[in-house]
This record gives structure tokens, sequence and C-alpha cells, in this order.
């Protein structure tokens, strides 16, 4: 019976949560109920069993004074300390034990429960935490915050506080009204404190503060503070320091007069608009721009003046900064001139009066005449309605070559190149001549494609430079050979030199023989007879490429038409090839891409020379 009741308490002992110890004389541990396993981790209760209870003090110096309270009062009641974990980790408990006795009275040991208080613990820090940063941020800020009870005395103060006004906080506290508050605003603190009473219990009042700088305008910001049966309890009110703003406000009342004589003199007129009455003054400027003499509009209201369709805007913008939802009124609206005509004009203004309950009064401003501004804006807009048309058109015109003409004349060029390799079967002489026409022309008229979306992607932004190293001279001797028999066809003699050019190039050497290709694939077009030479040569600052024919040559005057697009010179006309006008556009694209230059010289008559500039990079560039 005794052998059930205990495995029925060990079972109990095994499943609460605050877990049962019992220690020797010794202090080892001779019972640890399987609660105390788990909280500080260990696998077995036989791992503990013989374990001195002070190797588990996470601070073995605390453990004495627990000692000798157990020995003078024979146990401790929610002693509060930590464990060390099997990790080494430590476990925040709460602990009470009470010494345990033979029948003779002897001290057999101790046997208490331990309770896991980690929960309170880390909620405790992080309250104290957060706290101090609290505090932190309250008293590093350069607003004055401050608690008052409803006498006005100070009760709390952050720095900011002592800094500006040198008063340290003591007993019973300062009279914040009597002391540090100036004469003449005394008496608005005492209507700032009853207004507090009133709902919504919060009020702003501006008033001058006794400072170390002398007396310094200051916006208090106050609600109350209420205790738990809620009645109030004190005053929390922020300082913000408004003097450069109140000072620039009465210094803007002294100008006052002179603003008005310097509007005047302006092409800005002013208005004030007010609330009350409904009726407007006009300074002579406005009635100037409206073509009414003060007389002529006597009687009138200006709202009248107002185009229908801009009316409630008009009146949207006035109502909105009435209420306060706005700073100030800034608007744009047409107005109707004595003559019928329409005038675009710009009004800012705020409020400039007040009644003694800081109810809006008047509106005033000032009024500009904007409508060329307008005029030229709907002219901007017009333009880039047309741009934006254009480019779609653009676009729409470049898909169409990508996929209607490109496209069939690969196909096309493909069926050629089939044919004349034989694979339709044998071909005459006549049709293999009409199949060359046919393969000569789809390259041209590919060329002439590719060229004209190489530009498109040139112009929006989309190539990228790919840098490389690579020997000028074997690039340029390998496009050489690639037109050389084009040239014998014409009866050219085509000649390559080298110059001693043994650097290397660092630059995106496809983009490099598109510019050089062009060049050299026109100087073959348009050179009738004669020859064509090309020079490549280098020095320390990059290396050079030259391209001279014979050809016809061409006038100063011709010498910028030739880079744009679609041009073409009239001397060109009698060439059977004529292309697409844009080969040497894109070459002048891709040289400015590449950092490089090109010059050409020509004279009529004589030939012309065009001149590619590659400068040297750091061939760090190319990697």
């Amino acid at each position: 019976m005794v052998e059930d009741k205990q495995d029925i308490y060990a079972r109990i002992l095994e499943h609460i949560d605050e877990a049962f110890y019992r220690t020797d004389a010794d202090g080892r541990l001779v019972m640890v109920a399987g609660a105390a396993i788990r909280l500080i981790g260990y696998d077995s209760v036989e791992e503990l069993i013989g374990t001195p209870a002070e190797l588990l003090w996470y601070d073995p110096e605390k453990r004495p004074r627990y000692l000798k309270e157990l020995e003078e009062h024979g146990g401790v009641r929610n002693h509060e300390m930590a464990l060390r974990k099997k990790d080494g980790s430590p476990l925040h408990v709460e602990i009470s034990s009470h010494l345990y006795h033979d029948e003779q009275g002897n001290v057999l040991g101790v046997e208490g429960v331990v309770r896991d208080i980690s929960l309170r613990v880390n909620a405790l820090k992080a309250l104290e935490e957060s706290e101090a940063r609290y505090r932190g941020i309250v008293d590093s800020q350069r607003n004055i915050v401050l608690r008052v009870n409803l006498d006005f005395h100070v009760t709390y103060a952050n720095d900011a506080w002592r800094r500006m006004t040198g008063v340290d906080i003591g007993e019973p506290g300062i009279d914040l009204r009597q002391e540090l508050f100036h004469p003449d605003d005394r008496a608005a603190m005492d209507v700032h404190k009853a207004n507090l009473l009133l709902p919504p219990h919060r009020v702003c009042t501006e008033v001058r503060l006794k400072t170390l700088e002398g007396w310094r305008w200051y916006g208090f910001e106050s609600y109350l503070i209420h205790n738990s049966d809620g009645k109030v309890a004190e005053i929390q009110t922020v300082a913000h320091d408004i003097h450069e703003q109140k000072t620039a406000e009465e210094e803007l009342a002294a100008h006052a007069r002179r603003l008005s004589l310097a509007t005047e003199a302006a092409r800005e007129g002013v208005w004030e608009y007010d609330i009350v009455t409904g009726e407007a003054y006009l300074s002579p400027q406005v009635y100037a721009l409206l073509g009414y003499t003060p007389e002529e509009y006597a009687g009138r209201r200006f709202m009248r003046s107002v185009h229908p369709d801009d009316f409630a805007g008009l009146q949207k913008h006035m109502e909105d900064h009435i209420a306060g939802r706005t700073e100030r009124v800034d608007v744009e609206y047409r107005v109707k001139r004595k003559s019928g005509e329409e005038r675009w004009v710009h009004s800012s203004g705020r409020i400039t009066g007040r009644d003694p309950e800081g109810r809006p009064l008047a509106v005033g401003g000032t009024m500009t005449d904007v409508t060329e501004t307008h005029v030229a804006f709907e002219a901007l807009e017009k333009a880039l309605a047309d741009l934006r048309r254009a480019y779609d058109a653009q676009k729409e015109f470049l898909d169409c070559v990508r996929h209607e003409i490109r496209t069939p004349m690969i196909t096309v060029k493909g069926y050629a190149d089939m044919l004349l390799e034989g694979l339709g079967g044998p071909l005459t002489e006549e049709q293999t001549q009409y199949l060359k026409k046919v393969q000569t022309s789809s390259d041209s008229l590919l060329h002439g494609v590719s060229a004209m979306l190489e530009m498109s992607r040139l112009k929006s932004g989309k190539v990228d430079v790919a840098y490389e190293i690579f020997p000028p001279m074997r690039l340029v001797s390998k496009l050489v050979s690639t037109l050389t028999p084009l040239a014998h066809q014409k009866g050219l003699k085509l000649q390559l030199h080298d110059c001693g050019c043994r650097c290397s190039g660092v630059t995106d050497s496809t983009k490099f023989c598109v510019i050089f290709n062009n060049l050299l694939s026109n100087a073959i077009k348009f050179a009738d007879k004669g020859r064509v030479d090309v020079y490549v040569d280098s020095d320390e600052s990059g290396f050079t490429v030259g391209v001279v024919d014979t050809g016809k040559g061409m006038r100063d005057s011709e010498v910028g038409d030739i880079f744009e697009e679609f041009a073409q010179l009239k001397s060109a006309a009698k060439y059977k090839e004529r292309g697409f006008g844009i080969g040497l556009s894109l070459s002048a694209a891709l040289v400015d891409l590449l950092g490089a230059g090109l010059v050409v010289s020509t004279k009529k008559g004589l030939g012309s020379a065009f001149t590619l500039r590659v400068p040297k990079l750091d061939p760090d560039s190319a990697r």
C-alpha cells in the first residue's frame, strides 16, 4: 500500500511544472523530480543523483547567503536565483525549501521545489530596457518635457529644461507660472490651464519663458494625466522653441508696408478676401489685369470674374485653407476680362486676419498673370504628345521591318543559297546569274535592315559595350580580305598597309568591325576606278585605321550630310546599290559609343579619306 502511494506521488511530481528535489546532509542530490530534469536540460534523473547541489548554482558566490537564511529560519520561501543548465546557460528560478529531520531531530538534508520564472525575469528586463530607452529619448531631445501639478509646480523636467533655464527641480517644486513665465503671459497660462479641464483636454499656447539666453518664445502643448481612479493627477507639457518663428513674424509685420509698396511696383497684384462680408480688396495691378478701373468694378464681386469651369476649384481651395486643411492658398484658374478675353492667373496667399477666438476673418495674397506660361505649357504638352505618337509609329514600323521584311528576306536568301549549292538540282548559267543577283540583293537588304534596327537600339540606350583585347592589324586584315573580291569585281585595287601597328586594341571588336566594314564598303561602292588603300598605325595613345579612296570626293558642305539617317548625296543616285543611307550614321553613333573619333578629309574630284581613331584603354577594362 505504501509503495502504491509512493508511485502515485512520483507520477504526480513527474508531471507538475514545479520541480521537487531533495539533498542529503552533505548537499548531494538524492531525489529529483522529472520536472527538474526538463528545466535544466538533463536527459535523466541518474545524471543528477549524487551531484553536489552547489555545482548547479550559476552564481556560487550567492549561495552562502541562501544557506545562512536556511540555517537561521529552517526554511526559505520564494528565493530568486539562477541555476546552471547542462549547456552552461543560466535559468532564472524561484526556490522554496526547508530542512528535513529524522525522528531524533537530526538534519538529514534539504528538500524543496523549484519554479521557472524566466518569463517574468525577461519581461522585467525588457521593461527596464524600454523605460531606459524612453527616458534617453526624452532627455536627449531639444524640446522641453515637463510634468506639473495643478498648481503649476514642476514635478519632472528633462535635460532640455535644465539646459535652457539652468533651473533644477527641487522640493516642493518650481512655481512655473510665477517664476519663469513672462508677466504679460501669466494670464494666458491661466486660460491655458482652464481650457485643459474642457474637452478634448489638450491645449496649445504661445508664451515667453525665462531662459539662460533671456526671454524666449515657446509653444506649450499640454494634456492631462489621470490617476488610476480617473482623477486628474498632473499636466504633461511639451514646449517647442518658436522664438525664431515669432521674431520672423514680428519682422514680417514690420515690413508689411514696404512689401505693399514693392508689390505695387511689381507685376504681381495683391488681393484680400473678407470671409465675413464676401467683399474683396484688389490692388491697381489686379484691376489692370481684369481691364477695369476701380470705379467700373465697384459693386461687382470678384468671383463673378472667374471662369465658370474654374469657380468650384477656386472655392474649394479657399474653403480648405480657411478650415485649416491646407497651409496656404495656391491655385491657378481663368478670369474673364472686361473685353471678354480669358487670362490664366496664379493666386497664392494665406489667412491675414483672425478674431480674438482665432477664427479666420480674411485671406490675402498675390495674383500673377501666367497666361504665357500656360500657352507655352500647352504647346509643350502637344509637342510631347506628337513625339510620343512619332515614337509609337517608329516602334511599329521597326517591328514591321523586323517581322515582315527581315524574316522573309532571311528565308529568301536561305533558299537562294541552297539552290546555288545545287540542292535543288543542276542550274543553267542564266539561272545561276539570276540567283546570284537575288543573293546579292538579299545581302544588301538584310545589311540595311540590320543597320536600321541597330540604330534604333542605340537610340533607346539598349546597346552595351563589351570591351576585349585584340590585335587591330590582324582583325583589319581579315575584314579587308573579305571585301577584296567586291573591289576586284569593280576593277579597283584594294591594298592594306601596315604602318608599324604592334599594339593591342582594347574596345568592342564587334562594333569596331561594323564601323570599319561600313567605311570600307562605302569606299569601294563609290569609287569607279583607281584604288582603295587601308592604313593601320598605332602609338602610345591608341591605334588608327585610315580608309582612302580615289572616288569622286565631296564638297565641304556635303560632309555633314553623310552622317544623317537615310540621307544620300545627289551624286550617289547613279549607283545601282544605293542602300538605305544609314551605314555612316550608324558608324558615327557607334564611334561615339566607343569613345573613339572619326575624321573625314575629302576633295571634290580627288577622293575621300576616313580616319578612325581608337584611344588606348586600360586592359583591365576588358576583363
